[in-house]
């Protein structure tokens, strides 16, 4: 689906890059991550979970953002937000997400909100 990833979107490279993320990401984290890069017929390529949600990884612009119902313990949001800019992530808080999707990409039809367009299944 022409939706999952922008043309040129280099799978490899962005999954080496979440890989160094996530690796720093773990040592600096006082909770257990699960990291999951096996995604499929989505927006994003790669989730690191955390119990109570996940941080999403969108396939396009290198974004992230936690999923709606994360609520991480703050020092793991601290992390987060300290490591983000450093492997070049944009964090995007999920509620700014929750706007209606008002692009026009042709190919992406019944999309509701932009978490949608750039952090879920499709």
């Amino acid at each position: 689906m022409r939706g999952e990833a922008p043309a040129g979107f280099d799978r490899s490279d962005a999954i080496a890059r979440f890989g160094e993320f996530a690796g720093g990401l773990a040592a600096a984290a006082t909770v257990e991550l699960a990291s999951d890069t096996r995604i499929e017929d989505a927006s994003f390529f790669a989730e690191l979970g955390f119990g109570t949600g996940a941080l999403r990884f969108s396939s396009f612009g290198n974004m992230i953002a936690l999923t709606p119902d994360a609520e991480p313990p703050p020092s793991l949001l601290e992390h987060i937000l300290k490591l983000a800019p450093r492997h070049g992530y944009v964090f995007v808080p999920a509620n700014e997400l929750e706007q209606p999707y008002t692009g026009s990409n042709p190919g992406v039809m019944g999309i509701r909100d932009w978490w949608i367009r750039y952090f879920d299944y499709l």
